[in-house]
């Protein structure tokens, strides 16, 4: 099942909050960027919580990998090897 949702139909708490979902979740409820953002998504159907812990459902998860956040995060997380190896002076 595909997401209908773009990038202009979020708002941007919507967006930070499913960035955040997506590299860091499930995310405990104190360290989300915006709970609005997130009772918005919970409501749309792309995340879900319990007992304080809050994370993507499928349809939220294609909807990141659809805006390009896979790519995004492959990139972050091949950076942060190429830092490790190779410490700075």
């Amino acid at each position: 099942m595909t997401s209908t949702f773009t990038p202009k139909g979020l708002s941007g708490a919507e967006q930070e909050t499913l960035w955040c979902l997506f590299f860091h979740g499930p995310v405990w409820d104190g360290n989300l960027p915006s709970k609005q953002g997130r009772s918005d998504l919970v409501e749309r159907g792309l995340a879900d919580r319990h007992d304080g812990w809050n994370w993507l459902t499928s349809d939220g998860a294609i909807l990141a990998i659809d805006l390009g956040l896979g790519r995004r995060k492959d990139a972050a997380e091949q950076k942060a090897a190429r830092d490790r190896r190779s410490p700075r002076p």
